[in-house]
């Protein structure tokens, strides 16, 4: 079994420990006293108590008489036996601001190193990042649903509405709510998908993107609903559908260029959503439209220099820094040899490299290609794909690319002599039956094609459009399966 791990929740700051040893003391570092586990407060004794295991039970054992303990809320004296899920509470009797109190929370999770943590105040912007089928307010407070079961207050059954109060701890799947006296402070475990904000004093800064598109409309039409996934640096992701199933509507709610009217989109802690962050974010995204936007008149060379000055990359206005920005790119979408060429005297496969050069020379940390392969032939198709896998993995950045034409993935074609997998991850949207963009799936390529029992990605599309478009219809199953998959 593993290692149990604590997660140190105060005011302003997130500390993780692994358990490693049957014997930790928690409390006060000084000059004459070391602990394992060092709490945050001044008010927290040099050495507050013990976490131990005795007979295959882990037990809190309370070392001091100084300040009180809660287990789940209720005091305890000299001991409490430890389950998953429990919280250990540590309050100054002042209890007069957030920093009054320090919880623990006592889990055996997986995946701990990958939590996302939120912090924020109470205010009406708290809505966006609660869980509507959990919390509801009432005039100026929040309320706890009575949710049949699925929702644990203090680690037993929500029975009754009611509100939330101080040191509450709030459950429900894989996401936990605290509560403090004016910040209420949320964790989503990685499975989640969702998206969150690293807690405020965080060490390792969060580059993922967490996505949860709830609703996105269009007067009366819902286009998209309930599409979350998470993306890590390092991957490029296929985005494929049916027809209409909402791909570049996605992709536009995510940029934040065409909103949703209720979505959760984090991207490096920042909020898209939040016009205080859009333009911070805006900075670090790239995108390719299908349609090239070049001058056909202008030189390889002097359509990226071009974009390096309007992007004002660093030193932009010195000559030499400036030539070094162009060759970088060049060099990176093997078009030095085209350099001195007019746009016009381009195939295809260089005009659409020439085109990514553009968005690259900005050097966003996420980028979005909508049909990058559109036209070309299989060499440029992969030439291409090779260079934006290896933006993605050799630096560390997002790749999102919709396109209907990289669907030569799966068991079919890995036998091919020149077969390449180039994504990481796959999102299938399909329509259900009221016309909306549901996802379907969210995985690796290999797992779509297992999930929905083809041979590749491209017989997926058949599995999910309509009869009228010489589909099987599945879409309504396939959204439902992937849902009860995550536990929906």
């Amino acid at each position: 079994m593993m290692n149990p791990v604590l997660f140190v929740i105060a005011s302003n700051q997130i500390i993780t420990h692994e358990i490693t040893s049957e014997n930790t003391v928690i409390g006060k570092n000084s000059l004459f006293s070391k602990v394992s586990l060092s709490l945050p407060g001044s008010y927290i004794p040099a050495k507050t108590g013990r976490i131990m295991k005795e007979n295959d039970q882990w037990k809190y054992i309370d070392l001091q008489n100084k300040i009180p303990v809660y287990l789940n809320k209720k005091r305890i004296s000299k001991e409490a036996v430890l389950k998953p899920d429990d919280v250990l509470s540590f309050v100054n009797p002042s209890f007069s601001s957030d920093d009054d109190a320090v919880s623990i929370l006592f889990t055996e999770e997986r995946s701990w190193k990958e939590n996302k943590w939120l912090v924020k105040p109470f205010s009406s912007s708290l809505a966006e990042y609660l869980d509507q089928d959990v919390f509801y307010l009432q005039d100026g407070d929040w309320y706890i649903r009575n949710t049949e079961g699925n929702v644990y207050l203090n680690q037993s059954p929500a029975e009754n509405d009611r509100p939330v109060a101080v040191l509450d701890h709030i459950r429900k799947d894989t996401r936990d709510y605290f509560v403090l006296l004016s910040k209420m402070i949320i964790k989503e475990s990685p499975e989640e998908n969702s998206s969150v904000q690293p807690a405020e004093g965080s060490s390792e800064p969060d580059e993922s993107l967490d996505v949860h598109i709830i609703k996105r409309t269009l007067g009366s039409m819902v286009l998209l609903k309930d599409v979350r996934f998470r993306v890590l640096p390092g991957e490029m992701v296929l985005v494929i559908g049916g027809s209409g199933a909402g791909k570049t509507t996605l992709i536009n709610a995510i940029k934040g260029d065409e909103k949703a009217q209720e979505a959760r989109v984090i991207y490096c802690g920042h909020d898209v959503y939040d016009s205080s962050q859009y333009r911070i974010i805006q900075r670090q995204i790239g995108y390719v439209p299908q349609k090239d936007t070049l001058l056909l008149g202008d030189t390889v060379y002097k359509t990226i220099e071009d974009a390096a000055r309007m992007a004002n990359l660093e030193n932009v206005s010195d000559s030499n820094v400036l030539k070094g920005y162009v060759e970088d790119a060049l060099k990176v979408f093997s078009l030095q040899h085209e350099k001195n060429k007019l746009v016009s005297k381009l195939s295809g496969g260089e005009k659409k490299r020439l085109s990514t050069a553009k968005a690259y020379i900005k050097q966003p940390s996420l980028f979005f290609l909508d049909e990058p392969d559109s036209g070309l032939d299989e060499n440029s198709k992969n030439q291409l794909l090779d260079i934006l896998h290896s933006i993605a993995h050799d630096e560390n950045r997002i790749v999102i690319v919709i396109s209907h034409y990289s669907l030569e993935y799966g068991p079919k074609f890995e036998k091919e002599e020149n077969y390449k997998e180039h994504y990481d991850k796959v999102v299938v949207l399909a329509k259900d039956s009221n016309d909306t963009g549901r996802l379907a799936f969210f995985g690796t390529p290999h797992d779509a094609c297992e999930f929905f029992g083809t041979e590749s990605l491209k017989e997926i599309i058949s599995r999910i459009e309509p009869p009228e478009k010489h589909g099987e219809g599945l879409a309504e199953y396939f959204i439902e399966k992937f849902n009860a998959s995550r536990g929906d």
